[in-house]
Parts: structure tokens; C-alpha cells; sequence
């Protein structure tokens, strides 16, 4: 009994390694993932910092929990982008650029309007580190190699252009294209 869960567990490894072994996308995209982790973990971190503050006085609570369901939301952005960058499908290249844009957004709107209410500054993080995660995240996926990685197989390359208008929901293949025609 002991001897099979050993094998079963070995199996498991085994397996694991092969998909690691099976990556063929760009090196580039395992620091776009690590960049991603980094974002969500700075979220946890102000999610942290502001639940200190929701046992703060009543007047700031309101604001205090706003804040927390917003670091929420972002935190869970980072991580649906970081699961997405090793994905080979156009939606996900999307996702994953414009979850970086808008935790870039986010981190800035929130940093001056923490300042504006005069919040205490614990509970601040300068957006200047939000850039320093997500804006090489954005510079990695517009990367001809790394767009590349997520193009349809034997579809035609798109211009730069065509990938940015995707971010806005025009789709960048339509149906017709993947259609197989036989003589």
C-alpha cells in the first residue's frame, strides 16, 4: 500500500516535470508571471494594512472599507492576469495587458485620493511602485515574440495596432479565417 502511494506521488512529479519540459513560449513571460505575483502580493499587503484601519473611528470606516474591497478586487485581477500569461489564447494576452493597465490606473486613483481625504499614509503606496510591476508587464506583451505566442496557429500576423484594438473588444480574427476549405 505504502509502495503504491510512493509511486503514485512519483508518477505525479514526473508528470509535473514533463509540463514544465513542455513551455515552449517565450523566457520573457516567466518574468511577466513573477512581476504578476509581485502585484498581487503588494494588494495583500494594502489589503492588510487597511483592515488595520477598519477598527479605526467610525467617520474614516467607510472609506477604510472601500479601500479594502478595492485592493480585493485588484489583488484578484494580479492573479487572474498571472494565471493567464502562460495561456496561448488572444483573450488571455488581452486580460492579462489590461489588468496591468488597470491596476496601474487603480494604484495612481487611489494613491491621490488617499491623499486628497487625508488618510493616513500607512495605507498609501506610491504609484510609482504599481509602475515599476505593471508597465514592464505591458512592455513584455507587446513584444513581437511574445504576441507571437499567443497568434492562432497559421493565422496571419497583426499589426501592433490590431492587438491594441483588441484590448478595446474588437476582435482581431473573425470566423471566416479559421475556416477550412477543402478542393
Amino acid at each position: 500500500m505504502l509502495v503504491k502511494a510512493a509511486e503514485d506521488k512519483i508518477n505525479e512529479i514526473n508528470r509535473r516535470l514533463e509540463l514544465r519540459k513542455e513551455f515552449k513560449g517565450p523566457k520573457v513571460l516567466l518574468m511577466a508571471e513573477l512581476f504578476l505575483v509581485m502585484a498581487a502580493g503588494l494588494y495583500l499587503l494594502k489589503m492588510i494594512l487597511v483592515s488595520g484601519d477598519l477598527s479605526a473611528q467610525s467617520d474614516d470606516r467607510i472609506l477604510s472599507l472601500l479601500m479594502f474591497g478595492v485592493n480585493i478586487l485588484m489583488m484578484i485581477l494580479a492573479m487572474h492576469a498571472a494565471f493567464g500569461v502562460s495561456s496561448k489564447r488572444i483573450s488571455s494576452w488581452c486580460t492579462v495587458v489590461r489588468n496591468c493597465g488597470l491596476l496601474f490606473i487603480m494604484s495612481t486613483l487611489t494613491y491621490f485620493t488617499q491623499i486628497r481625504l487625508d488618510m493616513g499614509a500607512d495605507v498609501t503606496f506610491d504609484p510609482i511602485l504599481a509602475g515599476i510591476i505593471a508597465i514592464p508587464v505591458i512592455i513584455i506583451m507587446l513584444l513581437p515574440s511574445v504576441r507571437e505566442f499567443y497568434m492562432p496557429p497559421m493565422a496571419e500576423k497583426k499589426p501592433l495596432v490590431n492587438w491594441i484594438l483588441c484590448l478595446f473588444g474588437i476582435g482581431m480574427y473573425s470566423s471566416d479565417e479559421y475556416e477550412l476549405k477543402y478542393d
